[in-house]
C-alpha cells in the first residue's frame, strides 16, 4: 500500500514538473500564447500577449476571453471555432480582429490546440497569435493602391482608344483630301503630254516624268498611312480563302517586277511540298509586296532578288534574300518602328512604314518576322505563316 502510494506521488510529481515546464514555456515564449479552459475562461497568458494587449495574467486570471476582446460582429464566428477545438479539432490561419485595453484595433492570425489533462480529456485550449496588423493594413493599402491605378489604366485605355479613333478619321479625311489633288495632278500631267508636240524638249519630258513619280510616291504614302491607321484602330479584320500558292507568289513576282521598272530579276525557289494554304490573300500580298519592294529598294546596282518558299504540314517559311547596302547593327532594334529609316538609307526615298506594315499584317495572321543582315553584303527577311489560320477576329467569306 506505501509502495502504491509512493509511486503515485512520484506520478504526481512528474506531472507537476511537466506542468511547470510547458507554464514556463508558455510564459517566455517570445511570441503570444493564451489559454483558456473549457467555459472559455483565461488561465495562460504570457509575456507578449499581455504586451499586445495592455493587460496582464492577473488582470485576466477568470475572465472569458471573447467578451474582453472580441468585437459582437466576430463573436459567432470565435464561438464556433473555439467549440471545433474544444472537440479536438485542430485550427490555423484564424484571421480574428480583436482591441486592446485602449481600444486599439489589433488582427491576430491564431492557431488553436486542443488542452487535456493527464487522463487525455480536453479540458480547454491553448492559442498561439501572430500579430498580422501591419501586414492588413499594408494589403489594404495595396489593394487600393491596384485599385485606383486600375482606375487610371481604364481611363488612359479609354482616352488611348478615342485617339486612335480621332487618328483614324484624321488619316481618312486627310488621304481623300490628298487624293483629289494628287488625281487632279496626274490628269493634268498626261494632258499637257498628249497636248505637246512631237518632239518635246528633254528638260519638259523629264519634268513630267519626275512630276509623275512624286505623285506615285505621295500616293503609296498615303496608302501606307492609311493601313497603318486601320490596322492600329483594329479596322482590318481578317478574310481566309485557301491561296494557290505557285499561282500567288508567281504572278505577284512578275508584277513586282514590272512596277519597279524590271531592275531587278526576282528568282522564285519552291521547295514546299503542299500547293495551298488558308490565309488572307490580302494581307499576304501586302507581306510579299513590302517585302520584296524593300529588297529591291535597298540593293540599288544588284541584279537578283532571291525568294525562297518552304514549309512543312503547319507552316509556310517566305525568305528573301537580297543583296544590297544591309542594314547597321545600331539600326535592328529600331527597324519595325512606323517612319523609322536606317542611318544608312538617306539617299534612298522612302516612308519608313514598309516593315512596320508588313510585321502588322504578319501578326495579324499569327506569325513571326525574323530579320538579319550585313551591312554592304545584303539582307534575309524570314516570315512563317500557319498553313491553318486560326483567326482572333470574327471571319467573313473572302470578296
Amino acid at each position: 500500500m506505501q509502495f502504491d502510494i509512493s509511486q503515485q506521488r512520484e506520478l504526481e510529481s512528474r506531472f507537476t514538473a511537466v506542468a511547470r515546464e510547458l507554464a514556463s514555456l508558455i510564459e517566455n515564449a517570445n511570441v503570444p500564447i493564451f489559454g483558456i479552459d473549457r467555459n472559455g475562461y483565461i488561465n495562460e497568458w504570457n509575456t507578449v500577449i499581455s504586451g499586445l494587449s495592455g493587460m496582464t495574467k492577473l488582470d485576466l486570471l477568470g475572465k472569458r476571453w471573447v467578451n474582453e476582446f472580441v468585437g459582437i460582429e466576430n463573436r459567432a464566428a470565435t464561438e464556433h471555432m473555439i467549440a471545433r477545438v474544444l472537440q479536438g479539432d485542430a485550427i490555423s490561419n484564424f484571421e480574428l480582429p480583436v482591441f486592446t485595453k485602449n481600444d486599439k484595433r489589433l488582427v491576430l492570425l491564431l492557431s488553436a490546440f486542443p488542452r487535456r489533462d493527464p487522463e487525455k480529456i480536453i479540458n480547454g485550449a491553448i492559442f498561439v497569435a501572430q500579430d498580422i496588423t501591419e501586414l492588413i493594413e499594408y494589403r489594404r493599402n495595396l489593394e487600393k493602391m491596384v485599385q485606383d491605378r486600375t482606375r487610371e489604366l481604364n481611363h488612359a485605355l479609354q482616352k488611348e482608344k478615342e485617339l486612335v479613333n480621332m487618328k483614324s478619321k484624321f488619316v481618312s479625311i486627310a488621304s481623300h483630301e490628298f487624293r483629289t489633288p494628287l488625281s487632279t495632278i496626274t490628269s493634268a500631267t498626261e494632258f499637257i503630254k498628249k497636248l505637246m508636240p512631237p518632239g518635246m524638249p528633254f528638260e519638259v519630258e523629264q519634268k513630267l516624268i519626275q512630276i509623275e513619280k512624286q505623285v506615285a510616291h505621295m500616293t503609296h504614302l498615303l496608302d501606307d498611312v492609311l493601313t497603318i491607321g486601320k490596322i492600329e484602330g483594329e479596322k482590318i479584320p481578317v478574310r481566309l480563302c485557301v491561296v494557290d500558292i505557285r499561282d500567288f507568289f508567281r504572278r505577284l513576282s512578275r508584277e513586282i517586277e514590272q512596277n519597279t521598272g524590271g531592275t531587278h530579276k526576282i528568282r522564285l525557289i519552291y521547295n514546299v511540298l503542299f500547293d495551298t494554304i488558308e490565309s488572307d490573300e490580302k494581307l499576304l500580298r501586302n507581306i510579299v509586296i513590302n517585302t520584296l519592294t524593300n529588297a529591291i529598294k535597298f540593293s540599288p546596282g544588284a541584279k537578283y532578288i532571291d525568294l525562297t518558299l518552304a514549309g512543312d504540314d503547319e507552316k509556310l517559311t517566305l525568305n528573301v534574300r537580297d543583296y544590297g547596302i544591309g542594314i547597321p547593327d545600331v539600326d535592328m532594334k529600331q527597324l519595325f518602328e512606323p517612319f523609322y529609316r536606317g542611318s544608312n538609307a538617306n539617299a534612298i526615298q522612302g516612308t519608313g512604314l514598309g516593315l512596320s506594315i508588313l510585321q502588322k499584317a504578319v501578326d495579324l495572321l499569327h506569325g513571326y518576322v525574323d530579320i538579319k543582315s550585313e551591312v554592304g553584303k545584303g539582307t534575309e527577311l524570314t516570315v512563317t505563316l500557319p498553313r491553318m489560320h486560326k483567326p482572333r477576329y470574327p471571319v467573313s467569306a473572302s470578296a
